[in-house]
């Protein structure tokens, strides 16, 4: 009866997380045969990926359901050289409440943050004392318009194609001949 049944997207990533993790752990036959064939480095690797993936997944549904949340201040940064879905492990130093503290997580291409951006981290549930990168800092305070957000009265000007406010006049804005 459920054999050609539709998974949900969910469905098949939920799968998917827990094919990787019992390959990354060495369970069942494709774990082992990874493990004989690729290696325990790479297995080591892997789980390291793993791990990081279940830490960005949690984070996000801690945000969700509304935890707290703590600002950090980023001091440094250093790449690991993995990549998840082509987003990019990376190894933060961070300034937590006058004290320094090392994370490693999975951070998204387009948010990596850099030295001197303040980040959000929530507390890990299953680790009391430890926390979860949670992303970037909104920047600015409460009630100031963010990037792309008009502020009353005022004119809107000339964009680029990227919906950003042109300086000078471009090669796409002159006229065809």
């Amino acid at each position: 009866m459920g054999l050609f049944k539709r998974k949900t997207m969910a469905e098949r990533q939920a799968e998917g997380m827990q094919m990787a993790n019992d390959i990354a752990e060495g369970r069942g036959l494709t774990g082992k045969l990874t493990q004989a064939f690729m290696g325990r480095e790479f297995t080591e690797a892997m789980q390291q990926a793993t791990g990081a993936m279940n830490q960005g997944q949690t984070a996000a549904q801690l945000r969700a359901a509304g935890h707290p949340t703590t600002t950090a201040r980023v001091l440094g940064l250093q790449d690991t050289g993995q990549l998840i879905n082509y987003d990019p492990v990376i190894l933060l130093v961070l300034e937590v409440n006058g004290q320094q503290l090392q994370l490693q997580s999975l951070v998204s291409k387009l948010e990596i943050p850099r030295t001197g951006d303040n980040v959000l981290l929530v507390s890990d549930p299953q680790q009391p004392g430890s926390f979860l990168y949670a992303g970037l800092a909104p920047q600015g305070g409460a009630g100031s318009p963010q990037q792309g957000q008009a502020q009353p009265g005022a004119q809107p000007g000339p964009t680029n194609p990227c919906g950003q406010p042109s300086q000078a006049p471009q090669p796409w804005d002159r006229p065809q001949r």
